[in-house]
């Protein structure tokens, strides 16, 4: 057994799987063996099998602890942590010596979201082995998450002391450096680190991150207060990844009574980072004025609610207006994801008696009290609004446009009128975007396409061509494709993989371009396009919108493909963009009509399959479209469809086909 334990240790694992099975052959119920048959398992990437061997040493042996000990980690890499920690548990009760045991089981703690017992359970692991590195390593870990810094650097240094090469102890070392503000000695750790493992994942993650944080900008750029700077301007920009890594980067160098500690907290919540989150707001002093606000948004966003709007509802009476004001609209805006209006405006009408308060909350409770029958009251509390001398343009167009909406749902349309055609807030919709993936000369030159000069003809590889949707908002789309995925009949691709999706067909892609492709590139497109999507009868669904330079593309690696091309008026179309706010509507209909002209163009050049659908039928008549629909697309529930269709175009907003009529003057 030694000679196939120093074969593990050299990498040699065929030659130790071999010898492990001829040695079973004479002792099979060894259970020495047993487990070392499923580390050779484990070392050839026989995950279950090894799993099996440690539970067959078990049974021979039920106080092995290195079989018990191998088991538990399998099922702790497994995410099977209640088995894990029954497992391990009972090996420190054979072996109470046993560190690595404890270590995984200090590990369990942690996940648990028991910080301070797996601290203890790791210092237990040490006084059992203190040469143990994973342990010091880990405890490093720890310890720097609450903010102690001296022993995190202690530990962790003794951790590279016992084991250089490893790559968790390297980066928790670094992470220390990092957190004293020595950004030189933590990109020295990592680079030494990457010199033995070039290619290690978890070092080059950490050395990128620790680059990104760095950036350039001269001997200042790694202060606190240029990294909070540099952390502002990513998160105003809604680059919350970038935000969150500087977050981190600053956590434990500012002090802990700094209101910016808040900050952090709220940055590294948006970034979807909760635990850290909750470490940041552990360490900052609870008697910041904002504390209570930000440990109520940390409990909504964990999914406690009824603790978060317990901790709103004590700062409702703050002396400061602007914390009452914050405290009530996150109140109110915890009732409206759950559906809740009443108890919303009855949150935020107090806030009515304020001095200062902002118009965005102002229209929020006008909008409250629309929807709960109280247009009047919505009406005069708007118009007041508007009466205000200090209000800036924009919120003046965006206070126009909710009045114009509120008096058309009533049915007051001229006074709608006047005010919609003030309410331009919005940038054009689609617009710039196809300035970016449709310029004029790609336009041209698809423009000037005669004949379809590909292979016409399916690609016979098995997979079924995306159904893909083409229309402005205004045309149905954003109900259409709702019902569409709610049928359970396709194949839905994913909204966060489509930029992934469009780089694999070149977009914005150009007729030479398209022309050198070989036959295996478009084999290997059609492959990984649906990658990671679950199979569905009626083939996938794309959600992503496509321009219409965007149909030789799909022509060239999908012939044959469904393009729904939803069909809308103009007059139609004009008026749902004046309710949703939009300025320069006369750029918007140049531009849709350009896009129209070119979609036409291509039609009858194309090997595509066009369905077209007229936008008044679908909301005149939502069964009757959805039947024609189901039947074009070959789906068995056309009345489930038509159903699903006339709820979502309700959600959209979306009146009846004529509704423009009331507003030709301003059309």
């Amino acid at each position: 057994m030694g000679e196939i334990r120093s074969m593990l240790q050299e990498g040699r694992y065929a030659d130790a799987s071999s010898a492990c099975r001829e040695a079973l052959g004479e002792a099979p119920d060894s259970p020495d063996l047993r487990m070392l048959m499923g580390l050779c398992d484990e070392a050839a990437g026989r995950i279950d099998s090894a799993r099996a061997w440690m539970e067959k040493s078990l049974e021979k042996d039920p106080d092995h602890p290195a079989a018990g000990y191998h088991l538990g980690r399998l099922l702790l890499a497994a995410g099977e942590d209640e088995r894990a920690r029954a497992v391990l548990e009972q090996c420190v009760a054979q072996d109470p010596n046993h560190a690595a045991a404890r270590t995984l089981l200090a590990r369990l703690a942690q996940r648990a979201g028991h910080l301070d017992e797996a601290v203890e359970g790791l210092r237990t692991a040490l006084r059992a082995d203190d040469k143990y590195a994973p342990a010091h390593a880990g405890l490093a870990a720890l310890l720097l998450r609450k903010g102690e810094l001296d022993a995190a650097h202690e530990h962790a240094s003794r951790a590279i002391r016992l084991r250089p090469a490893d790559a968790f102890s390297q980066v928790t070392m670094a992470q220390v450096f990092q957190a004293q503000g020595h950004m030189d000695f933590a990109e020295q750790c990592l680079r030494n680190a990457l010199e033995q493992q070039p290619e290690h994942p978890q070092l080059r993650a950490a050395m990128e991150q620790l680059q990104r944080v760095q950036q350039s900008g001269g001997d200042d750029a790694n202060t606190p207060d240029s990294l909070l700077a540099r952390m502002r301007s990513h998160y105003r920009a809604g680059r919350t990844g970038p935000a969150a890594e500087i977050a981190l980067a600053l956590q434990h160098r500012l002090d802990r009574s700094a209101p910016e500690a808040l900050e952090l907290a709220e940055v590294l919540m948006d970034a979807g980072q909760v635990q850290a989150s909750a470490d940041v707001l552990e360490r900052a002093d609870s008697t910041l004025p904002r504390h209570g606000l930000t440990r109520a948004r940390l409990a909504a966003v964990s999914g406690d609610m009824d603790q978060a709007l317990a901790q709103l509802a004590e700062l409702f009476a703050s002396d400061q207006a602007e914390l009452r004001h914050d405290a009530r609209r996150l109140a109110a805006d915890l009732h409206l994801r759950s559906g809740r209006m009443a108890p919303a405006l009855e949150v935020l009408t107090p806030l009515l008696d304020e001095s200062t308060l902002p118009p965005s909350t102002m229209r929020m409770i006008a909008q409250l009290e629309h929807a709960g029958g109280e247009t009047a009251t919505a009406r005069k509390l708007l118009e007041s609004l508007l009466e205000r001398e200090e209000l800036s343009d924009g919120e003046r167009a965006v206070t126009h446009n909710l009045l114009g909406r509120v008096l058309d749902e009533s049915g007051a349309y001229a006074a709608a009128a006047r005010h919609l055609v003030q309410g331009g807030w919005r940038e054009p919709f689609m617009v710039g975007e196809l300035d970016q993936v449709s310029p004029a000369e790609l336009r041209a030159a698809w423009a000037g396409l005669e004949a379809w000069p590909h292979n016409d003809q399916p690609v016979d590889d098995g997979r079924p061509a995306p159904l893909f949707v083409a229309g402005w908002p205004g045309s149905g789309r954003e109900a259409l494709l709702p019902a569409l995925a709610g049928l359970g009949a396709l194949q839905v691709l994913v909204p966060a993989e489509l930029m992934r999706r469009r780089e694999l067909l070149g977009l914005p892609a150009a007729p030479e371009r398209l022309a050198s492709l070989s036959e295996s590139d478009i084999r290997r497109v059609r492959k990984r396009y649906v990658l990671g999507a679950a199979e569905a009868p009626a083939g996938p669904l794309e959600t992503g919108l496509p321009e219409a330079t965007a149909l030789p593309a799909i022509a060239r690696f999908f012939p044959g493909a469904r393009i729904l091309w939803l069909k809308a008026s103009a007059p139609a179309l004009r008026l749902h963009w004046r309710l949703a706010g939009c300025r320069d509507i006369e750029r918007m209909v140049e531009v849709w009509q350009a896009e129209e002209k070119l979609y036409q163009h291509l039609k009858p050049r194309l090997p595509l399959t066009f369905i077209e659908l007229e936008t008044d039928r679908l909301i005149a008549e939502p069964e009757a479209a959805a039947g024609e629909l189901a039947e074009a697309l070959g789906l068995e529930d056309p009345g489930s469809l038509g159903t699903a269709l006339a709820q979502a175009l309700g959600q959209a907003g979306y009146r009846e086909a004529d509704h423009w009529r009331h507003y030709r003057e301003i059309l």
